[in-house]
């Protein structure tokens, strides 16, 4: 009896190849939208001794996280989380990783069209974050997950 499988696919995909309600637990980190092409920040001319490097931090994560626009991005996490409702068992949970500025998307108008309850937000703290080189913004040392 096979209980655990993997399967390396396109999500959406894959999870329309699951019956209704039959998945008891999804744990997911999706894109979150943030990358930005091109862009890097040189850490050459940092004055910390301790943040400055030789080598360039890239600000642009790769083309899972690029977005023609942010209704693409929109359109997209609808048609994941759609299909994550379908397949969740009626007492499951969805656990999602997500960008502080987008959560609320989730919250506010995804988890009310397909019927699904919020139940919880965890904050993972991060005990070595990304440094806020700029510094123009609090570090940012931790992860917001919702549990739904």
């Amino acid at each position: 009896m096979q209980t655990n499988v993997i399967y390396q696919e396109d999500c959406i995909e894959g999870m329309k190849k699951l019956p209704d309600n039959s998945v008891d637990l999804i744990i997911t980190d999706p894109p979150y939208m943030i990358s930005q092409a091109g862009k890097k920040i040189s850490r050459k001319s940092l004055s910390s001794k301790s943040w400055k490097r030789d080598m360039d931090i890239r600000l642009d994560f790769g083309k899972w996280d690029n977005f023609e626009s942010e209704a693409d991005f929109f359109k997209f996490t609808e048609s994941w989380f759609s299909e994550c409702a379908r397949v969740l068992k009626p007492k499951g949970w969805i656990y999602i990783f997500f960008d502080k500025q987008k959560i609320g998307y989730f919250d506010l108008f995804l988890s009310k069209k397909y019927g699904i309850k919020g139940r919880t937000v965890f904050a993972w703290l991060k005990s070595n974050p990304v440094p806020s080189f700029r510094k123009v913004n609090w570090l940012s040392a931790f992860r917001i997950c919702m549990g739904w």
